[in-house]
């Protein structure tokens, strides 16, 4: 890690690699037990209320899939901005009704067609996540690498950066200073956090869903695509 120190409190440690450390987080659960004050279970209630409300709502409308696909756009839209994406809500839709009548509106240009069709991908791969879910199906590494080659499906060259699609990382990727697990770490600590999840983990449903986030991210297990298909997880 390039002149980067960790605290003494970090749930992983430093592995020399080279002339540099890069870091391996530790499997969950946590080796120490969560620091959650009163304000943290008091906003936790409040999200628990919340959800359970928006579930009730999706129960009560006469047409619930018009509120299951809106929630998926705004989701997608929002993801895709996060990664510096331009959204256009006109090319969107248009590029849309490319893929069903196969004709692209002429006023779309081509560099709005990368930046939604990365929107779209987003919103195929959470709706893929959801129905092998609903299906019986669980998060898998091969469900995991079959989103990862959705979202990064037809998107061009420029906005990859990396040649593995589908598949994990082989070279080292940094995050600024930050140097996560090489390549040779990933398959076993990701092995690691998926029976975290199938073991249906320690702690109220919110809790490990952010503990799975962030130890995904750390692993940041693809050369690309992670905060997306990190994100998407959260969903799905």
């Amino acid at each position: 890690m390039r002149d980067l120190e960790i605290e003494d409190a970090a749930p992983g440690k430093l592995i020399s690699y080279g002339r540099e450390s890069y870091y391996r987080p530790e499997p969950l659960p946590p080796a120490r037990e969560l620091a959650l004050n009163a304000e943290f279970y008091d906003l936790l209630a409040q999200a628990t209320f919340w959800l359970g409300k928006l579930s009730g709502i999706s129960l009560e409308i006469d047409f619930p899939p018009i509120l299951y696909t809106s929630l998926l756009r705004k989701e997608a839209m929002e993801s895709a901005e996060i990664e510096g994406v331009d959204i256009d809500y006109n090319a969107l839709y248009s590029l849309e009704t490319h893929r069903l009548d196969s004709e692209l509106d002429p006023t779309t240009s081509q560099a709005e067609t990368k930046d939604t069709q990365e929107v779209l991908n987003y919103e195929q791969a959470i709706k893929e996540g959801i129905e092998t879910l609903e299906d019986g199906g669980e998060i898998s590494v091969a469900l995991l690498h079959d989103l990862h080659e959705t979202l990064l499906t037809d998107v061009p060259a420029d906005r990859i950066e990396t040649d593995t699609i589908g598949g994990y990382k082989t070279v080292t990727n940094y995050l600024g200073d930050f140097l996560p697990p090489v390549p040779g770490e990933v398959e076993g600590l990701m092995d690691a956090l998926i029976t975290y999840y199938r073991t249906g983990g320690n702690y109220h449903p919110l809790v490990d869903i952010a503990l799975f986030h962030y130890q995904f991210e750390t692993i940041h297990p693809y050369g690309d695509g992670n905060g997306r298909l990190g994100r998407l997880l959260i969903t799905v």
